[in-house]
C-alpha cells in the first residue's frame, strides 16, 4: 500500500466519520401531525389519536375537555365530555343548561364557562408547532398553554386545580391556574384563524412539554370565540445517548492504525 493511497484512506474515513456524526445529530427528530376531526378511539375520560410523522413514526395523542367552574373564566376546572363533531373536537357538558350539547355550545368556546382541551402526549419535551380549526362562528382567537414536563401521565386537571392557591387570593381564574402549574402562554399569532390558509397557525414558542392546553382567548371581556380543533402538529427530539455506533468507532480504529503505519513507514525511509 503507498503513502498516497494510505492518505486517500485516511481522508476517506475522517469524511465518513464526519458524515456519521452529522447524521447522529439529526437522528431522532421527529415531526408528528395529528388529525383530531376523525379516528378517536376512547382513553379514558377522553379520546386518543395516532399521528404520524410520514416515515412510519406513530405517536399517541390524548385528549380531555375541561371547563372553568364559574363564568368568565373563574373558579376551578372541572370535566367536560370531549367529542368529535364535524370540524374537528368539542366540548359539551351533557345535558346541563349552562352548555347545552347543540351548536355552537358544542365547540370549544369561552362564552360563559371557558372550556379547554388538554392534550397528552407521549412523553415529556414535545414541541407543539401549529394548531389548525375546522369550523369556527363568530371569532377565532385562539391561546395555548404548553408545559407539564415534570407532571406524570394521566393528568387530571380537574383534581389539581382545586388545591392551588392562586395570586392575590379569591376566585382564581384560568390563566392564574395555569400560570402557578409553571405552563407558558402562547398567543402571539393565533388571532383570527378562520382568516389563516386551512384555518392553521404556526404555535410561536420554544417552550416544550408533555401537555398542551388550547382555549379559546381568555380576556376577560371580548369573549365570543367558537371553534373546534381539526389538527395538530408537534415535534420531539429523542435525546441523544452519546455512544457511538460501533460502525463508526471501527472506521475510527481502521483510519488511525493506517496513519500510523504510513509515518512509521516514513521515518524508516528517512533512516
Amino acid at each position: 500500500m503507498t503513502n498516497k493511497t494510505i492518505r486517500r484512506f485516511c481522508a476517506a474515513a475522517a469524511v465518513s466519520l464526519f458524515g456519521l456524526a452529522a447524521g447522529q445529530a439529526n437522528a431522532g427528530l421527529y415531526d408528528f401531525t395529528w388529525h383530531t376531526d376523525g379516528g378517536a378511539s376512547p382513553s379514558g375520560s377522553g379520546l386518543q389519536f395516532t399521528g404520524n410523522d410520514g416515515m412510519g413514526n406513530n405517536s399517541v395523542l390524548k385528549a380531555r375537555a375541561y371547563a372553568t367552574s364559574n363564568d368568565n373564566g373563574s373558579g376551578d376546572f372541572i370535566s367536560r365530555t370531549l367529542a368529535v363533531y364535524s370540524g374537528g373536537l368539542g366540548v359539551n357538558c351533557g345535558t346541563c343548561s349552562s352548555d347545552p350539547d347543540s351548536s355552537p355550545n358544542h365547540s370549544l368556546d369561552n362564552v360563559g364557562r371557558n372550556d379547554v382541551i388538554l392534550f397528552e402526549f407521549a412523553s415529556a419535551n414535545y414541541d407543539p408547532t401549529s394548531v389548525s380549526i375546522g369550523w369556527h362562528q363568530t371569532d377565532s382567537d385562539v391561546e395555548v398553554w404548553v408545559g407539564g414536563n415534570g407532571i406524570a401521565a394521566g393528568w387530571n386537571l380537574a383534581q389539581t386545580s382545586g388545591n392551588l392557591a392562586c395570586p392575590g387570593g379569591g376566585a382564581c381564574d384560568r390563566n392564574e391556574i395555569l400560570g402557578t402549574l409553571g405552563f407558558t402562554l402562547v398567543t402571539s399569532g393565533l388571532d383570527d384563524l378562520h382568516t389563516k390558509t386551512n384555518g392553521t397557525a404556526a404555535i410561536n414558542t420554544t417552550a416544550t412539554g408533555r401537555y398542551m392546553i388550547v382555549a379559546g382567548r381568555f380576556n376577560g371581556s371580548d369573549e365570543d370565540d367558537y371553534i373546534k380543533i381539526d389538527k395538530l402538529t408537534a415535534s420531539f427530539r429523542q435525546p441523544p445517548n452519546g455512544v457511538p455506533e460501533p460502525g463508526a468507532l471501527g472506521l475510527l480504529g481502521l483510519g488511525l492504525a493506517a496513519l500510523g503505519w504510513s509515518r512509521r513507514r516514513a521515518r524508516q525511509k528517512s533512516a
